[in-house]
């Protein structure tokens, strides 16, 4: 089962390590990997992209098959002051 508490965090961590490395990144934006094995019930990832405020989702195929670019709505601006509060130092 899929907890979209969890992945909401998860989703945060992954965007501030990526600022923490000097990543480029794009305001809103996120690109995720799902696990291959990892089966997905549709009802469960609607759930999280309306938790996450997902505005666009596009699906990669072929070898980047099991990624998504997520446009984010809601918690973009969590994202972005995290984002911020780390490149002060904070």
């Amino acid at each position: 089962m899929l907890r979209p508490r969890k992945a909401v965090l998860s989703l945060l961590a992954l965007t501030v390590s990526a600022v923490a490395m000097g990543a480029d990144f794009k305001p809103g934006e996120v690109i995720v990997k799902y696990k291959p094995e990892v089966f997905r019930v549709r009802s469960e990832m609607n759930e999280l992209y309306d938790t996450l405020g997902v505005q666009s989702i596009q699906r990669f195929k072929g070898m980047m098959g099991g990624y998504e670019h997520l446009i984010l709505g809601a918690c973009k601006d969590i994202i972005m002051e995290r984002q911020n509060k780390l490149r002060k130092g904070g």
